[in-house]
């Protein structure tokens, strides 16, 4: 009895042992890391914590060193909104940024809303200065061609998988940009023109697709308007949507119901860095998982690359001599508020009336970019 029993054990061990080999040999799971950031609006330098005012957070070199550890296969995407809200971005015309991005080495970007704040010359002359590709698959010319100095994707091969990535930039643009400023473009609908991306991209061969969008998320009690969820749900074929406009800190990322599509946001002002991981089979190249971090761009945790701090104090210097000029004392601080009344916001009205001599004047609350502290209030503040 006691040998048919080792028999048998020995019999099953042994039966085991090709499968076991046969598992040993099965390749591993591919992992694409996806670093994301958007609507960074010119903070390339770190600032003053609102919360703890004696720690630096954000800017470039926090950021450069974060992507720069990474050391497997990866993608570097910006959602727009390059430039424009501080003197190093809107002084330069967003060359400081593009500095930013070439040394880090962005594989895509989407063009933003305030791309086109000096207009579209000074976008296109902005593109020539890029290493990497500029997409809008849904900016067209007047004639009905797409505009030329846009991509509206693109395939990139990471770690032996075909990654396609489309662009798309909101169809807002005629109520968000001077008309001259976006004088003969169509910005057409986005979730038309994302079908067709991916229709284009699987024609080609993309394996895995992620849509990099400058339209923003839908928020209830808001304006209706067809934002990423709309994209993700009626879109098919996306794996990621990489967002931004809507400046939304998406701590947990959102999957549609439908289809699993994953959307990301990091919020705004390079406070945090978006980190997306992909996990695909690498016999089929298709996702199997996806997940998504934020990180807080703190150098005492992330480091700071000293090549980009190069670049940006030779931007922050520039600007400082005429910036850092004290020309007020404020008592009390002034806070914005984006969705309503504010003080900052009334007393920026009241200056407007004063130096028109009007008997009324407005100002938006999405145009206040920052709190002002008490204290010295200097160009910059």
């Amino acid at each position: 009895m006691i040998l048919r029993r080792l028999r048998l054990i020995l019999l099953l061990a042994l039966a085991a042992v090709p499968s076991a080999a046969r598992a040993a040999d099965a390749p591993a799971h591919i992992r694409i890391r996806v670093y994301h950031t958007n609507d960074i609006h010119g903070w390339i330098m770190p600032r003053p914590d609102k919360l703890q005012p004696e720690r630096l957070v954000g800017g470039a070199a926090a950021l450069a060193s974060f992507i720069g550890k990474e050391t497997g296969p990866k993608l570097v995407l910006d959602a727009g909104d390059w430039w424009q809200g501080t003197p190093e971005g809107s002084l330069s015309k967003g060359e400081a940024v593009a500095e930013v991005f070439n040394a880090i080495g962005y594989d895509a970007l989407v063009v933003g809303n305030h791309e086109y704040d000096s207009g579209s010359a000074d976008l296109i002359a902005l593109i020539g200065k890029m290493k990497a590709p500029v997409l809008s698959a849904n900016t067209y010319t007047a004639d009905g061609q797409r505009a030329s100095w846009v991509k509206s994707w693109i395939i990139k091969e990471v770690a032996g998988v075909k990654v396609g990535i489309f662009g798309l930039t909101t169809t807002n643009m005629p109520r968000l940009a001077f008309p001259k400023n976006i004088e003969g473009l169509k910005f057409r609908r986005e979730v038309d023109e994302g079908k067709e991306a991916v229709r284009a991209l699987k024609r080609a061969g993309a394996e895995v697709v992620i849509a990099v969008t400058h339209i923003g998320l839908e928020e209830e009690g808001k304006v209706r308007f067809e934002g990423d969820q709309t994209l993700a749900r009626e879109v098919g074929g996306i794996d990621l949507v990489v967002g931004g406009h809507s400046h939304t800190t998406l701590m947990r990322p959102l999957r549609d119901a439908s289809n699993g599509t994953m959307i990301v946001q990091a919020g705004c002002y390079l406070v945090r860095a978006g980190r997306a991981t992909l996990t695909i089979d690498p016999q089929t190249h298709k996702v199997l998982s996806s997940e998504d971090e934020l990180v807080e761009l703190r150098a005492e945790r992330v480091g700071s690359d000293a090549q980009v701090q190069a670049i940006v104090a030779k931007h922050t210097e520039a600007v400082g001599k005429i910036f850092e000029t004290v020309i007020a004392t404020v008592t009390a601080a002034m806070s914005r508020e984006t969705d309503g009344e504010s003080g900052l916001g009334s007393w920026m009205a009241d200056c407007y009336k004063d130096w028109a001599g009007a008997d009324a004047a407005f100002q938006n609350g999405g145009g206040i970019r920052a709190d002002v502290p008490a204290g010295p209030m200097t160009l910059r503040t």
